[in-house]
């Protein structure tokens, strides 16, 4: 039956569409995270006495935050596709 509805059947792209810009974003967020670890990290080998380890880590809670969240849209995509997957 899924075959037959996979050789007709669309896959609903409003789903697709609609997680397209939230996952955009997210990767956004994660490369100017990136960015800002990376100027930290810089920040702190200068040795220039600054005290932000506190914040260094809190960016790397935000990181693997973001990251979890993009890996939970990309199966949350994976999933809706392998429904229509046509068996061999």
């Amino acid at each position: 039956m899924r075959r037959h509805l996979g050789l007709k059947g669309k896959v609903d792209d409003g789903f697709r569409n609609g997680l397209k810009p939230v996952r955009m974003q997210l990767e956004r967020i994660g490369r100017n995270l990136n960015q800002a670890m990376k100027a930290g990290n810089a920040a702190m080998m200068a040795d220039n006495g600054l005290q932000i380890e506190t914040e260094l880590r809190r960016i790397g809670e935000m990181r693997q935050e973001i990251n979890e969240q993009i890996a939970a849209l990309s199966e949350a995509l994976r999933n809706d596709l392998s429904y229509w997957k046509v068996a061999d």
